[in-house]
């Protein structure tokens, strides 16, 4: 059994670790990767460009081993974020990413804490931010990436209009987009404040790649169109980034942190703002509108 794996300190100051996650031909090969510390400051430069992966943990315990370092020491992750490294990892090069149960030592609380007041900085110099909605989403992101242009619209008209007396036998792509609306990922306080932060979002599902910016205007398509009850996708409207650029209520996120499901009533409170957003009026950015969260 591989010794356990030990972070090594971080410098005082604004440092952080980057992952190296090693490359690999299929999802049966064991997971490695590298570890190394840089300086926020360094970033900018094309040797320090990584991904952010924003994703739910699943358990707050890791009990599936990362080989760590030339040596291979074993780091205990979790199953999720297990599963979405290996779909990560690219057939031939490394992939350079921020993760944070990996790149912040967990058993550290002054480490953590520090990191915490990076976080802000960590997801804004980030070239992308991979949002993981699990392995079981990969067609309707598929589906929705064939959407991008006028065909896609017509297609979401067509089938609100025969959906009565053309109803498919197989899970249509609208129930398929409920079930995406479902994921664990839309109920946590601190996905929407990565989001937020992250200036290039992406929704990921094993390789299916689609920018978050598509789905949203996906999600208001099927509103407009009649083919979704508003209250179906209440979680995905909480997540519009630039409808919280527009609207930025901390209140709203606080009491909504108190709440056991936050997105219902973080919306609900907010409805007639969203209907206002649905009608294509342009949000103003005001500069600094993630700097509380």
């Amino acid at each position: 059994m591989a010794a356990s794996y030990k972070h090594d300190p971080l410098p005082e100051g604004r440092f952080i670790r980057l992952l190296h996650l090693h490359p690999a031909r299929n999802l049966k090969t064991p997971l490695r990767c590298s570890v190394t510390t840089v300086a926020l400051e360094e970033i900018g430069s094309p040797a320090y460009k990584y991904e952010a992966l924003s994703y739910v943990w699943g358990s707050p315990v890791g009990d599936r081993s990362l080989a760590v370092g030339a040596d291979g020491k074993s780091l205990l992750i979790t199953q999720n974020c297990e599963t979405a490294m290996k779909y990560l990892r690219l057939r031939k090069e490394t992939r350079t990413l921020w993760i944070d149960s990996i790149c912040i030592d967990q058993q550290c609380i002054n480490e953590k804490n520090h990191q915490l007041s990076l976080m802000g900085d960590i997801y804004r110099q980030a070239w992308k931010t991979l949002i993981w909605l699990g392995p079981e989403h990969e067609k309707v992101l598929r589906e929705m990436q064939r959407m991008q242009n006028g065909t896609g619209k017509l297609c979401i008209l067509l089938w609100t209009l025969f959906r009565k007396r053309f109803a498919p036998k197989k899970p249509s792509m609208l129930e398929r987009f409920r079930a995406l609306c479902n994921s664990p990922w839309f109920t946590r306080v601190w996905t929407l404040q990565e989001l937020l932060l992250s200036p290039n979002p992406y929704a990921v599902s094993r390789s299916a790649l689609l920018p978050w910016g598509q789905l949203l205007e996906i999600a208001k398509d099927y509103i407009i169109y009649g083919a979704i009850d508003h209250g179906d996708i209440l979680s995905v409207l909480a997540f519009d980034r630039d409808y919280h650029v527009k609207y930025p209520d901390l209140a709203v996120f606080e009491e909504a942190a108190r709440c056991e499901e936050f997105c219902k009533p973080l919306v609900e409170s907010c409805s007639e703002c969203i209907s206002d957003y649905l009608l294509n009026r342009k949000p103003q950015t005001p500069e600094g509108n993630t700097a509380a969260l």
